[in-house]
């Protein structure tokens, strides 16, 4: 890999085409070795790699982020496997380290928290109530990414929650309310120019968290003055020489304004 930068993906690439029988877990290799895009194009070949929770549970450890969305988003991994006990221990382990919040709380958008037992159901909840009542310089959100998709997972997955399991509804909308006013604060403090790439940025089903705010109704969210200028922009659209062809450059009022007339059922022009 030193040695061939350039070469290597295509040389992997021969090989995983052999689809060989071996001692050593090849995905595993791969992911060892940062190699997520190239176990992305050839998961399907190893399958019976797959279908086993220790690779969810070493791509959670490792961090194989990439990896780890495309197996969930193609149902490659089985989603029994995100309430196998090993899984969900894991999981709550690395919330439990602060490190990898984001990470794991677009994982669990593919949980089904009805199969989870109450204790870590309670322990996922700990977690989250932690983050509600820091202020933002001490939370754990300085360390992800994207604060607001966090913050914006961490609800949704509160909601689920209460959904599955009815003891904890009355928890999970106190600890959203608690999360959404930081979000208002952390929002807040972010500069102009950084509010459309973190509103834009995109969860594990692909949802801008602009998206994940409207269908969901967190107002406190895009009360700030900059957010609303980013809806504005989104509104107005972006100039046609300077649109290189993103959904989010696409003018609604030049939408609006070009297409075709229908008339609704029932009534005349």
């Amino acid at each position: 890999m030193e040695l061939w930068p350039d070469a290597y993906p295509k040389m992997v690439g021969i090989i995983a085409d052999w689809h060989l029988e071996q001692s050593e877990n090849f995905m595993m290799s791969l992911l060892i070795n940062r190699q997520d895009d190239i176990a992305k194009l050839y998961i399907q070949h190893y399958l019976h790699e797959v279908n086993d929770s220790s690779l969810m549970v070493f791509a959670l450890r490792n961090n194989n982020e990439t990896f780890m969305k495309h197996a969930l988003k193609e149902s490659l991994f089985g989603m029994q496997f995100l309430s196998e006990p090993t899984v969900v221990a894991e999981m709550l382990y690395l919330l439990s380290t602060r490190a990898k919040t984001d990470f794991i709380l677009n994982t669990m958008l593919f949980a089904n928290f009805a199969q989870w037992s109450q204790t870590d159901c309670g322990e996922f909840i700990g977690y989250m109530e932690e983050m509600a009542n820091f202020s933002h310089f001490d939370n754990r959100i300085v360390l992800t990414y994207n604060p607001i998709l966090t913050i914006c997972l961490a609800c949704e997955t509160l909601t689920r929650i209460g959904d599955s399991i009815a003891f904890f509804k009355h928890d999970g909308i106190t600890i959203n309310e608690s999360l959404l006013a930081l979000g208002n604060s952390v929002v807040s403090g972010m500069k102009q120019s950084s509010i459309k790439a973190i509103f834009m940025d995109e969860d594990f089903k692909d949802r801008a968290v602009l998206n994940i705010i409207v269908v969901n109704g967190y107002a406190e969210l895009m009360s700030d003055p900059k957010v609303i200028q980013l809806l504005d922009e989104l509104w107005g659209g972006t100039l046609t020489y300077a649109c290189d062809g993103k959904l989010q450059n696409f003018s609604m009022l030049s939408f609006v304004a070009g297409a075709p007339l229908k008339k609704l059922p029932g009534q005349s022009l």
